[in-house]
């Protein structure tokens, strides 16, 4: 059994970081850029018994991954469970303790084993001990900041947000961004999921019904700004 942790100091209570943790777009605001990675099912959040199912692709393999909270306590921890996986044995818990009235410790342990007993360990051992330091220190810059925002701008009054291009590179970040602060964020999109609000420029159309209940309206969509070189012919 292999162990990793990370302890870091983030600049709020230990309640507003276990709050954040449940919000939505937390988990996907924690999920490094390098990292494919698809959520084909959730259920819950972070309370006992909620589960997630998602998709990682590495090197043009895929492989599922299906994790449950096993335990928690409310403002102070929880514990994620590999139920299904590339890992043998996953067992992560994120715990939260006051370090002041200002500051808490966020701790990352997780003890793990990976397939083929002392075989799987001696070839894969130091790769996966690499990468899970590198996505952790992503993680807690992720949160650090976040929370820092939370903190600076927690008085102010909470927005109900419309954004247009929400599932683009730059509109699904900004709206877990804007999830995790707090406000309510809803997407204008061509192909609208449910409880989404659907958009046909080409045919003139949009569904503005409820539009008089956003506070602000935000337009990403547009050309995939990764979809190639901007030459000439693409910006006419």
């Amino acid at each position: 059994m292999a162990q990793y942790q990370k302890t870091t100091i983030i600049p709020c209570t230990a309640e507003d970081l276990y709050q954040w943790h449940a919000r939505d777009g937390a988990f996907e605001r924690l999920i490094p850029p390098w990292q494919s990675m698809d959520i084909l099912s959730r259920r819950g959040g972070i309370e006992k018994g909620a589960n997630i199912h998602i998709r990682l692709k590495r090197l043009g393999i895929s492989t599922d991954w299906i994790a449950q909270i096993s335990e928690g306590l409310e403002d102070s921890f929880f514990v994620d469970s590999q139920l299904k996986g590339p890992f043998e044995k996953w067992i992560h818990r994120h715990e939260f303790s006051e370090v002041d009235s200002h500051q808490c410790h966020l701790t990352d342990s997780i003890d793990y084993s990976l397939p083929a007993g002392k075989l799987g360990a001696f070839f894969g051992g130091r790769f996966v001990a690499s990468d899970l330091e590198r996505v952790f220190r992503y993680r807690h810059d992720v949160t650090k900041n976040d929370l820092a925002a939370w903190n600076a701008y927690r008085s102010y009054p909470k927005f109900n947000v419309l954004i247009s291009g929400g599932y683009g590179f730059i509109g699904s970040r900004l709206a877990n961004f804007l999830k995790g602060q707090g406000h309510s964020v809803s997407v204008l999109s061509r192909n609208p999921r449910q409880g989404d609000f659907g958009w046909d420029p080409e045919n003139g159309s949009i569904d503005s019904t409820g539009f008089n209940g956003f506070d602000a309206i935000i337009h990403l969509a547009g050309e995939n700004l990764g979809a190639g070189r901007w030459n000439d012919t693409l910006k006419k």
